[in-house]
């Protein structure tokens, strides 16, 4: 797989990768970010989306070419990532009309039944890829297109936290009350952010997959005591990779 390496700013560089999202991609991007951190202490900042990662230096950078040649050697020694460190982590989700009121016309715009869209949505497993938009917000990948919608032409003035939603080739989490294009289609309980938690505030990373379990609203009330009182944790499946 070739990567694209150009200045990205007087301190930066971005290394591309082919414009797909792909799991080879994100564990390719993965194992190159960790090497580079290992030859390069100089580093301000590194991230990464669907299939670019930036690289910023503490100084500003006098040759590109001498960078380049670094870079793709890294890219060219890495291993893929180690399946065994991602998590599968299950998601309670409620699909009530009651509580989100764009499920309705989601339904309806893609014709299909409530239950036939519940089990469609539940039974892929998504795949995170990175975190932004909102602190949490977790893009993931591997919503199946006979769920793609277009996203809404006016915008939500609100999206309340816990808002499982679908908006393009995606579904995600507002980890927070906030605007949005996406249609709501869920609500889960869980929290994707904790500000309190300086080390580790968003537990999902890069590589974990997720997966929706269908909950009745009575179950959902449950949850959300667990939750409250802080006795809820956090389903994982052990058996995945």
């Amino acid at each position: 797989m070739r990567i694209n390496i150009k200045r990205y700013g007087e301190k930066g560089i971005l290394i591309q990768w082919p414009s797909e999202t792909s799991q080879d991609i994100l564990g390719e991007m993965k194992a190159f970010i960790k090497n580079v951190k290992i030859i390069y202490p100089d580093i301000a900042v590194i991230y990464h989306a669907y299939h670019e990662v930036y690289v910023e230096f503490k100084h500003s950078i006098h040759s590109i070419d001498t960078y380049s040649m670094q870079l793709q050697f890294v890219y060219n020694s890495i291993a893929s990532i180690d399946k065994k460190t991602a998590k599968k982590w299950l998601i309670p989700v409620c699909y009530d009309e009651d509580l989100v009121p764009d499920l309705t016309n989601y339904l309806s715009n893609k014709h299909l039944e409530l239950q036939q869209f519940i089990q469609q949505h539940t039974s892929e497993i998504y795949t995170v890829y990175f975190t932004g938009f909102l602190p949490g917000f977790l893009y993931l990948g591997g919503l199946a297109e006979s769920l793609y919608i277009k996203r809404k032409e006016v915008p939500s003035k609100e999206l309340v936290k816990g808002t499982v939603a679908i908006g393009g080739q995606q579904t995600g989490i507002y980890p927070q009350n906030s605007p949005g294009g996406w249609y709501g289609v869920g609500y889960t309980p869980i929290s994707f952010f904790d500000e309190e938690n300086s080390i580790n505030p968003t537990w999902a990373k890069s590589g974990d997959a997720l997966q929706f379990k269908a909950i009745s609203k009575k179950e959902l009330k449950r949850f959300e005591e667990e939750v409250s009182l802080g006795k809820f944790t956090l389903q994982e499946d052990k058996d995945e990779g």
